[in-house]
């Protein structure tokens, strides 16, 4: 398809070589017969000999009067000698033989002359094949013809050497028909390379359609498109057939929407619902003097709070609380139980624990766990609040397939002039995975502490932000364990000594307040001494757990 026109290519006459007059000839000069009269017996039976004989009289009648070699004078009696052995019937022949020698290596010399080849870039593609095969063809016969040439020149020869001495004609095959034939083959193909320039256009545009046709059949067998178009006629049916289908049962979901309404609305009882929020009342948080009592009828119901049977007047924060949620976790059930909703609900409980003591923060958790959490009959659930306990509890939650489907989020208010926002951030880990900040500085220190595989300083090196935090995590450690261990002192820091012997606490006070409060301008242009702080932190690691080793195990296990 992308091929040039060609120029126009001459054809090669078609000559058949004269090989079969060649071989006649050489059959007839190797048959010829030469009388013999008064030839010399020892150059008939030695042809080499005869040859040097020959030569001889060539380079010595006229010449010289002596032979070369032997000095021996030559004279009539032996040049009529051999005048009478080299007769002119056998000089005649041996220049016939000379000649046709001759005419023989000039056919041999001319056997491609049959023949002008073209360069195979002369025609186009399509005929490369067919040509390449020609060629081939070209060159076994040219080649044989050329050596059956040369078996008749070396038959000549011989005779030449031993022109007394008759010879029978090897058998030769004559190729001149093949050579004829291949060069009627070459001229065919270069006809129809000619022809193909006036109908290159017309080919190539149908070369291109077959070849869009071919690809479009290769991709319709590779997608079985043939076998798709049966299932999409079957499947069309069988949509018309479950259309069908579809809109009788939508007709029967309608009914029975209906019915379920109507039974629905017969059957609809506030009384029980009132009943459910008593009852979390009573089994959660064991306010039994507190009910929720429904007033009135169907379906204008309302509902009413009473302390020991007395409607209650000015509830607390905290027991309003406790009433609205558990009329909300009542109506949540309503939607947990129903199997189409549940799997879609998303449930938002917004800090639920306002005003309330510790105890029901527990209470309120075990509610939001048995009836939300353990059943895992919803979509999504949250949960925000402002209170650490009631966080602490949540931790506990049962976590529907494994905890890669928890995440927790913190609410930041943000202030820049008048322009105030809340972002949503990832929760801090000290807040996330411990239940105090105090775990999280005892984890940070212990990291630097502990064994670590491999290099300690390539450790400290990819974790340097963590290492460089260490005296400020070291102080406010040290501030809360003193604090509690040691609550006599508005500074907690001035009880280092108490716990520490010697020289420790001025090191210690020396690394967390230069190191964290840049307490000397200078410490700022100089990189933290690694040894030192890593010093300090084995020394209040090992102190621990010598004083407090109960405590110590407790804080290690809540890191590991």
């Amino acid at each position: 398809m992308k091929e040039q026109p060609k120029a126009s290519l001459s054809l090669s006459p078609v000559n058949k070589p004269n090989f079969e007059n060649y071989r006649a000839k050489t059959h007839e000069l190797l048959s010829k017969e030469i009388k013999i009269n008064n030839q010399i017996s020892e150059l008939l039976n030695d042809a080499l000999l005869q040859e040097w004989v020959r030569h001889g009289i060539e380079h010595h009648r006229g010449k010289r009067e002596n032979c070369v070699l032997c000095g021996n004078t030559l004279d009539n009696k032996l040049w009529s000698k051999l005048d009478a052995h080299f007769s002119q019937e056998s000089e005649d022949l041996r220049k016939e033989i000379v000649s046709l020698i001759s005419a023989l290596e000039i056919a041999k010399a001319k056997v491609n002359s049959f023949w002008q080849p073209h360069l195979e870039n002369c025609f186009y593609s399509s005929f490369h094949d067919r040509l390449a095969l020609i060629l081939e063809q070209w060159k076994g016969a040219s080649i044989k013809y050329a050596l059956n040439l040369e078996v008749l020149i070396q038959q000549l020869r011989q005779r030449e050497q031993a022109i007394f001495q008759i010879q029978e004609l090897a058998e030769v095959e004559d190729t001149s028909n093949l050579i004829v034939e291949t060069i009627k083959l070459l001229n065919e193909i270069t006809s129809e390379n000619n022809s193909k320039s006036s109908t290159l256009e017309k080919e190539q545009s149908h070369a291109r359609k077959e070849l869009r046709l071919s690809e479009v059949a290769s991709f319709a067998k590779d997608i079985d498109f043939n076998g798709i178009t049966r299932q999409l006629e079957i499947l069309t049916l069988e949509e018309a057939s479950t259309k069908k289908k579809i809109i009788k049962l939508e007709s029967e979901i309608s009914s029975l929407t209906e019915e379920k309404s109507q039974l629905e609305r017969s059957a609809k009882d506030e009384t029980k619902g009132a009943d459910l929020v008593n009852r979390h009342v009573s089994d959660f948080f064991g306010h039994d003097e507190l009910r929720l009592v429904a007033d009135g009828e169907a379906p204008n119901i309302k509902f009413k709070v009473v302390r020991d049977g007395v409607e209650a007047k000015n509830l607390s924060e905290g027991e309003c609380s406790l009433i609205s949620f558990c009329y909300f976790i009542a109506r949540i059930e309503d939607e947990m139980n129903d199997s189409v909703k549940a799997s879609k609900l998303i449930i938002y409980i917004d800090d639920p624990i306002s005003s309330l003591d510790g105890n029901h923060i527990f209470f309120m958790f075990s509610l939001i766990e048995s009836v939300i959490a353990k059943p895992r009959k919803y979509g999504q659930l949250f949960i925000s609040t402002h209170n650490l306990d009631f966080l602490k509890y949540l931790k506990r939650l049962t976590i529907p397939d494994g905890k890669q489907n928890l995440n927790h989020f913190l609410i930041e208010r943000r202030h820049k002039r008048d322009d105030k926002r809340s972002f949503i951030s990832v929760m801090p880990s000290h807040i996330k995975e411990y239940t105090t900040e105090f775990n999280y500085l005892f984890g940070q220190i212990y990291d630097v502490y502990k064994e670590v595989k491999g290099d300690k300083k390539a450790k400290i090196n990819n974790s340097y932000n963590q290492f460089y935090n260490l005296p400020n995590n070291l102080r406010k450690f040290l501030e809360c364990y003193l604090f509690y261990r040691f609550p006599n002192n508005a500074n907690p820091l001035e009880n280092l000594p108490k716990l520490f012997e010697g020289s420790v606490p001025s090191l210690i006070n020396r690394v967390i307040n230069e190191y964290s409060h840049l307490t000397y301008i200078d410490r700022g242009w100089k990189p933290i001494d690694v040894d030192e702080v890593e010093e300090c932190a084995k020394l209040v690691i090992e102190k621990i757990q010598e004083k407090d080793p109960e405590q110590f195990a407790a804080l290690l296990e809540s890191v590991s």
